[in-house]
């Protein structure tokens, strides 16, 4: 009797889990994906949710004008549909706002929302000295405070505001209390009942990492998220993801970032504890929801940092490029932990490189990674501008480059990187034919000046004479 019990007992347990795969469709140590049809009804509701916060709040409270009030509206209706599956369409969106804001803007249009969008995708892309862009940012942000729009839209335009006056000028007092005013309303955000999950968790994810640089605004930004977070979006992934996300950047401010012997044995206690925190948090959240990219983008730091194996990276590397196959984060993530004062090597590092070029599953955007490998193997080598001169150096960043362009034909913003390294390479050539294509008017400071500028513009001008491909002989 006893031998007939312990036959059938893993018999039973073996048709379960078979029929656990026959029902789910996966491993039963894989999560059940999300059926198409719900994340379509998530992507609706979040493109309605951005109607009524974005149109919707400007024909409620916006300084409405009929010189302006038509290219207003299409603007922001534009970005609230924004293509969110797709980043190229979803560029085009971008840029096909900006031309409307543009417009309004042009007309006269003063309106704190307006200007808000205005700023982001026209005003960005063009150069602006730093007190332009201290005293353009702080207007839109204290007159969206002053007025009568939404939390959500007085929380991002605090916080884009200290986040872009700190790239212009990190002096600045400003900052500070942009950054406390995006705090105060983002509980209030949160308690919308109709905000959607996932623009929850880029909320809280944008100001867990603008203030993730001052130790003690970033415990305080997490106070101001867990309670609310935790009450409103308990049946989602999005708590345990911000958790996670704000517990590596929090072990990792016990550790600092000093070589291992600099660190103390509390602050090595302090890097575990919080990593663990972290991890558990994380593998919860991706149990909920695989498809959020943020989870195992994480979980790559979290591995990191605890050194468990590079098995166990690879494992949510490739989760991450399954939940968004242009992937740059967690690119970034691995390429970091392929470094050789991590886990890798030099040429790990290119072997990578050469697989988000050639990897036709992944998508558009990381396809010139390689040329991220290079600039960091170019910083960590001391080599300096000598790097760029090694053989093979340049192949790599044209065929990245090439690549990219002809799956992203309509991308603008990277000719200025592509002339940038081509300058850098001595592929004269290739910044002749780049010149004409930097979107104007030029961004002067990327190339080191204006007077750089022109000494570049005028040695591929001497390039395009000579017809060689040798730096004129005065470089």
């Amino acid at each position: 009797m006893t031998a007939t019990v312990s036959i059938k007992a893993p018999v039973g347990l073996a048709f379960l889990l078979v029929l656990a795969w026959v029902i789910f469709g996966c491993s039963p140590s894989e999560p059940k994906p999300k059926s198409q049809t719900e994340i379509q009804d998530a992507l609706q509701k979040r493109k309605k949710w951005r109607q009524a916060t974005l149109v919707g709040e400007y024909d409620r409270a916006g300084r409405k004008n009929p010189k302006w009030d038509e290219d207003a509206r299409t603007g922001l209706d534009t970005f609230a549909d924004i293509d969110l599956e797709d980043a190229t369409e979803g560029q085009k969106d971008w840029e096909r706002a900006g031309r409307y804001l543009d417009s309004a803007v042009g007309a006269g249009c003063d309106d704190p929302l307006v200007k808000y969008f205005f700023l982001r995708t026209v005003f960005a892309g063009e150069f602006h000295a730093t007190n332009e862009i201290v005293d353009a940012y702080s207007r839109m942000a204290t007159d969206i405070e002053n007025s009568g729009y939404c939390d959500v839209r007085k929380f991002w335009g605090n916080l884009r505001a200290a986040q872009e006056i700190k790239r212009a000028d990190w002096t600045s007092r400003a900052i500070y209390g942009f950054r406390r005013q995006a705090m105060a309303h983002i509980g209030p955000a949160l308690d919308d009942k109709d905000l959607p999950p996932k623009e929850a968790l880029d909320a809280c994810r944008e100001l867990l990492a603008t203030t993730e640089p001052n130790p003690q605004e970033l415990p305080d930004a997490y106070k101001e998220i867990e309670g609310p977070l935790f009450k409103n979006f308990s049946k989602t992934a999005v708590p345990y993801a911000i958790k996670g996300y704000y517990y590596v950047g929090y072990a990792w401010k016990a550790r600092g970032t000093g070589l291992a012997d600099s660190v103390s044995k509390e602050g090595w206690k302090l890097f575990a504890e919080r990593l663990d925190t972290a991890a558990s948090a994380l593998e919860k959240a991706w149990r909920m929801d695989p498809t959020e990219p943020l989870i195992p983008n994480e979980m790559i730091t979290v591995e990191l940092g605890q050194g468990k194996g590079r098995d166990r990276m690879e494992l949510w590397f490739q989760r991450a490029m399954k939940a968004d196959s242009n992937n740059v984060t967690a690119c970034k993530s691995k390429m970091n932990y392929l470094q050789p004062k991590w886990y890798g090597s030099y040429q790990d590092m290119i072997d990578f490189g050469h697989q988000c070029l050639t990897n036709q599953a992944w998508g558009g955007f990381v396809t010139d990674f390689i040329v991220d490998v290079h600039q960091a193997i170019a910083d960590s080598s001391g080599e300096g501008a000598n790097y760029w001169k090694r053989p093979g150096v340049w192949e790599d960043i044209h065929a990245g480059f090439e690549e990219f362009f002809r799956r992203n034909p309509d991308a603008v913003a990277p000719h200025y990187n592509y002339t940038w390294y081509a300058w850098n390479c001595g592929a004269w050539d290739v910044v002749a034919q780049q010149l004409p294509l930097l979107s104007k008017p030029i961004n002067y400071n990327y190339f080191g000046g204006r007077e750089s500028f022109d000494e570049m513009r005028k040695y591929a001008e001497q390039y395009s004479k000579t017809s060689t491909n040798q730096a004129p002989a005065s470089k």
